[in-house]
């Protein structure tokens, strides 16, 4: 249903994500894949579309970083970046624990945000050089703990592999 393909298309795709995840359990890979195939995938769709206009650059991220809250088990859930974006991570202990590593995450993240609303740029002296993204090189932000980095094409492979099934718009 996540697919919306057939079992021999959607066990293709689960092998790419199982081959490149290989200790994620059977949920946690219906959980990624679940989550790429909506909301990343339509990010994605959206950053090539206003890239390929050429009108204004264009950032791409992904919040990588884990909450320790319950075990682990929120992982980087939806939304859970907001707090480091608005540098009130101390309000939402509930979702991100009270771990001192929330603070230089949220500083790099604010000061990105406050960057970009200024000058339409992300780019501050506490962060790796952030290239706009385009669909040849797809530089994304990747925001995490102890470093953030850019990386071209997180997971590519699984990125083509949910663009190849028949019927989806990416």
């Amino acid at each position: 249903e996540t697919l919306r393909a057939d079992e021999a298309t959607a066990e293709k795709v689960i092998a790419v994500y199982k081959k490149n995840q290989p200790k994620q359990s059977n949920l946690d890979i219906y959980l990624i894949l679940a989550s790429d195939a909506s909301t990343r995938a339509a990010a994605i769709t959206q950053a090539e579309r206003k890239s390929a206009l050429g009108k204004a650059p264009v950032y791409m991220y992904l919040f990588a970083w884990r909450s320790p809250v319950r075990d682990g088990r929120l992982r980087s859930m939806h939304t859970m970046d907001i707090p480091f974006v608005y540098d009130n991570v101390d309000v939402a202990k509930v979702e991100l624990g009270s771990g001192s590593d929330r603070y230089g995450l949220a500083d790099k993240m604010s000061n990105a945000w406050v960057a970009f609303a200024r000058g339409g740029n992300p780019n501050h002296k506490g962060l790796p050089s952030w290239a706009a993204y385009n669909a040849d090189q797809r530089a994304t932000m990747i925001f995490n703990t102890p470093e953030s980095k850019v990386v071209s094409d997180p997971s590519g492979e699984e990125r083509r592999a949910l663009a190849a099934v028949p019927g989806r718009n990416s």
